[in-house]
């Protein structure tokens, strides 16, 4: 539906900025520099593959786009903490 549409190119858009400020970050700590080729390509793979993830839980939940990109966020948040906290006890 339209209104699917135009929210999804809200969620995306703000996530393509914060991923070029990612990037530019990545580079500054790696004293690298990435032409703009380089750049939309990693962009292009990120917001496709963020779209798919997006879509998957979507389409598991009856919750509309944006909650979905949330609750994906909050999922992705956990299993880094565990991984984190598994990380901590073993050392």
């Amino acid at each position: 539906s339209y209104s699917l549409y135009v929210q999804n190119r809200f969620i995306l858009f703000n996530a393509g900025g914060v991923t070029v400020s990612c990037f530019e970050w990545q580079q500054n700590i790696a004293k690298e520099h990435w032409d703009e080729k380089t750049v939309k390509k990693k962009l292009k793979e990120k917001m496709v593959n963020a779209f798919i993830d997006i879509w998957k839980e979507y389409g598991q939940h009856g919750y509309d786009f944006r909650t979905n990109a949330y609750v994906l966020a909050v999922k992705r948040i956990i299993a880094a903490q565990s991984t984190t906290q598994g990380t901590a006890q073993h050392k």
